[in-house]
């Protein structure tokens, strides 16, 4: 039996985690057969320090080719937290393998409003694009 993830057929979504967004990864195993079980183990350090390990098992996608695809729910992290990750899979028959460690950590959430300007007092937003910017007007028959 054979096991990957990180492939370009078995991502991790999102590739780059935000504080407070839900984490899945894919898995591939080869070759088809009954009784295959896919898990991750594994440990998250939080900014602060404390460390939890987990098991999470994975759940059957569907068949393509001689390949079984899984996806395995990691979770919700917190800003700052370190990831470690490792998928095992076992066959009907009790072998076991496992793919290497994989770390990620999660960064702060995307900021989506444009930042404001303060001049004299006044909140100005910035122009997003130059071309929308308005030109100032010229007194007929001045030269640039």
């Amino acid at each position: 039996m054979h096991v990957w993830h990180l492939e370009i057929d078995t991502p991790r979504r999102p590739e780059r985690a935000t504080a407070g967004e839900p984490v899945v990864v894919h898995v591939g195993t080869w070759p088809i057969e009954l009784g295959q079980t896919v898990w991750a183990t594994g440990e998250v350090r939080s900014r602060a320090g404390r460390r939890t390990q987990d098991t999470r098992k994975g759940r059957w996608v569907r068949n393509e080719g001689p390949n079984s695809y899984w996806e395995i729910d990691l979770g919700r992290f917190e800003r700052g937290a370190d990831v470690r990750y490792q998928v095992v899979a076992e066959d009907g028959a009790g072998n076991v393998v496992a793919t290497r460690e994989f770390v990620f950590s999660i960064e702060p959430s995307a900021v989506l409003a444009p930042p404001v300007m303060v001049s004299r007092g006044v909140r100005k937003r910035p122009f997003i694009n130059e071309s929308s910017r308005p030109r100032p007007r010229r007194a007929r028959g001045s030269v640039a």
